[in-house]
């Protein structure tokens, strides 16, 4: 592992570990988007275990931050949800860059 991955995991996971809103995963309450970068990063390295480390930024960045936007600013319905996912991956590219 590179120092500059350790450090974008270091970075994406700061950020995550901010969400207000938290889960129990196996008996242990964390931030919601912090718990489901690993469980995604996991999901990665069972598929592919010799998965790139832009994979691996990818996994546990493409949730970043998201619950900044929620979902219920947007008009319900499909329309509504896939203009909140556009939105949603727009922004959440663009932190990548800083926080990664």
């Amino acid at each position: 592992m590179s120092d500059r991955f350790a450090a974008a995991v270091a970075a994406i996971d700061a950020a995550n570990d901010a969400d207000p809103v938290h889960i129990t995963v196996d008996g242990v309450e964390r931030p919601k988007e912090l718990a489901h970068a690993d469980l995604v990063e996991h999901w990665v390295r069972t598929l592919d275990p010799d998965a790139s480390e832009l994979q691996i930024l990818a996994a546990r960045a493409h949730h970043l931050r998201r619950w900044i936007v929620p979902r219920d600013g947007y008009p319900a319905g499909r329309a509504g949800y896939l203009r909140w996912r556009t939105d949603q991956r727009k922004r959440q590219a663009e932190n990548a860059w800083k926080h990664g």
